[in-house]
């Protein structure tokens, strides 16, 4: 469990790296940026490779795949796309404060698009579990089985 003493440290840990982050120039920031977020999952690729059994570690990735088509579904259906569908051409981040808003058709759209791929994602996990007939699509080679 976190701790809020923790969570203070991590704070500060933060402020000091955005002082030191925020006088560079835009480009060696974006640099640093990049280079720390492809440096990271290389740790952790070793992380799971040498510290975690095989079970537990396949039971991680699937966590974490999970986080990551959820965040980029997130990021395509509730920004990228709503910024496509808008009939503003000139529309530019420099106009908003942080927050913007898209249109509410556009959003309740893509909230239906999401919601039909969950469902379509369910009714398979459910067939799949519950109404499987035991039919297999196994790629291995069952050449040397005939032959006897």
């Amino acid at each position: 469990m976190l701790q809020l003493s923790e969570l203070t440290g991590f704070c500060c840990i933060m402020d000091s790296l955005d002082a030191v982050l925020k006088p560079l120039p835009f480009l060696a920031q974006s640099l640093l940026s990049t280079t720390f977020i492809s440096v990271v999952p290389i740790f952790l690729i070793y992380f799971m490779n040498s510290m975690i059994t095989e079970r537990s570690r396949d039971k991680f990735v699937h966590i974490l795949l999970s986080f990551a088509l959820g965040g980029l579904l997130g990021d395509v259906f509730f920004h990228t796309l709503p910024h496509l569908m808008e009939s503003n051409s000139n529309h530019d981040h420099a106009d908003h404060t942080g927050h913007h808003h898209h249109s509410e058709e556009v959003m309740n759209n893509n909230l239906v698009i999401i919601f039909g791929l969950l469902v379509f994602f369910l009714i398979e996990k459910i067939i799949h579990n519950y109404f499987e007939t035991g039919h297999s699509h196994s790629h291995k080679d069952n050449t040397a089985e005939a032959d006897h």
